[in-house]
């Protein structure tokens, strides 16, 4: 039975919660099969490296996958000022 619009979806519609798409998760496997794990490879870099600007770049990046990023919070209210007088002054 085909979806029809402004029905409820059936419960078992979509992909299962926490299933990776299938391009990732080819990338995964191939780099799996070569042996290479990133998050070591990026490790490996940044502590054999002498240049402090390559170790930055690089546990800026690992940081991603360690803590969530962060959004802009943003706050808007009008708030209506008293005219002052300042002239008298």
């Amino acid at each position: 039975m085909p979806f029809k619009k402004g029905e409820k979806r059936p419960d078992n519609a979509g992909r299962k919660k926490g299933t990776k798409n299938k391009l990732n998760l080819g990338v995964e496997e191939a780099l799996q099969a070569r042996g290479i794990d990133c998050v070591d490879e990026m490790l490996d870099i940044a502590q054999n490296t002498e240049k402090e600007d390559i170790k930055l770049a690089v546990y800026k990046e690992l940081l991603k996958y360690v803590y969530p990023q962060r959004k802009a919070i943003e706050f808007a209210q009008d708030i209506e000022l008293p005219s002052i007088n300042i002239k008298g002054l």
